[in-house]
């Protein structure tokens, strides 16, 4: 199943592995999502990356930490290609 982030807030946390958070940040916007730089109680998502953990740690941020959903990278990837190839289709008529 799609999860539509148009119109939702969404925040990053972790390391992005196919861009820059300024660019995941910028393609968000682009695409009708509302990135935000911190955590609020509209926050529908919290996008992945890596997060790194030291030995015997795991991983964790307080963006993580809350019970805000998350998705990865790759399914915050695979909307974005969901919202163009909509928008690619309404051009072509």
């Amino acid at each position: 199943m799609m999860i539509d982030l148009t119109n939702c807030e969404i925040v990053f946390t972790g390391r992005l592995t196919t861009m820059t958070r300024q660019q995941a940040i910028a393609l968000a916007q682009t695409l009708g999502a509302v990135p935000k730089n911190w955590l609020t109680a509209k926050a529908a998502y919290v996008v992945v990356g890596v997060v790194p953990a030291t030995l015997g740690h795991v991983g964790v941020t307080h963006k993580l930490a809350s019970a805000v959903p998350t998705m990865t990278e790759s399914e915050f990837l695979t909307w974005a290609s969901w919202v163009l190839m909509k928008w690619s289709r309404n051009l072509s008529g």
